[in-house]
């Protein structure tokens, strides 16, 4: 039973790229080595910057990168786009040519 076979038995109508399955794997296995190791105790300043971040990332994904680049949704002004291009880097997603493979 090959991978392919795997992905069929899961319902997967696309191929999963395992590259990028692989690389948000690692990114997120590394995240929580380096927190066990590094970041406790937090400051008061590092966890209320958790949420802001959260905020500021979930906002470049959804309006950002998704809404208004993908799908056109809406038009605004090129300082917008700057600000919301910039959420979107600090989530750490794939770069922008590759959102609609």
């Amino acid at each position: 039973m090959g991978i392919s076979d795997i992905e069929k038995l899961f319902g997967f109508k696309n191929k999963i790229k395992w590259g990028a399955s692989f690389k948000i794997i690692s990114y997120h296995l590394f995240g929580i080595w380096w927190i066990w190791h590094y970041a406790f105790p937090a400051k008061l300043l590092t966890i209320l910057f958790l949420p802001v971040m959260y905020i500021i990332s979930g906002k470049g994904i959804t309006c950002g990168v998704h809404r208004l680049f993908t799908h056109k949704c809406y038009k605004v002004k090129t300082p917008l786009k700057i600000y919301l291009l910039l959420c979107y880097v600090a989530a750490g997603q794939v770069n922008m040519n590759k959102i609609n493979d």
